[in-house]
């Protein structure tokens, strides 16, 4: 524990890391990813090639897709700039390395 100037006792920030490429990210990160990014479910859709109604119920979590599909998503949002941190307590976060406010989708 580290004691702070006012010597309250704080936790060390978390070591971070990005997730593991073997797991599956959910529908809750799916669709903060692409609010991150500012498409729309219909965008995704056309770049992944996958139907609207797939990638809605994953978001929605009325329905998981197969491994292969799911890893398919990731793959795509990370090409577009999305990051899925490990927060290494089971749970991750994300995060995007473009300048989306741009327009231009340049890196930050």
């Amino acid at each position: 524990m580290i004691r702070s100037s006012t010597q309250k006792e704080i936790s060390p920030a978390p070591s971070l890391s990005l997730l593991a490429p073997h797991l599956a990210i959910d529908g809750a990160a799916c669709r903060a990813a692409r609010a991150m990014l500012g498409i729309s479910q219909t965008r995704l859709c056309e770049l992944l090639g996958f139907s609207r109604n797939l990638v809605n119920e994953f978001e929605s979590g009325s329905h998981i897709p197969r491994a292969g599909n799911v890893a398919r998503i990731r793959e795509v949002l990370e090409a577009e700039g999305v990051v899925f941190v490990d927060l290494g307590n089971g749970s991750s976060a994300v995060g995007v390395l473009r300048d989306v406010r741009s327009g231009g989708g340049k890196p930050a």
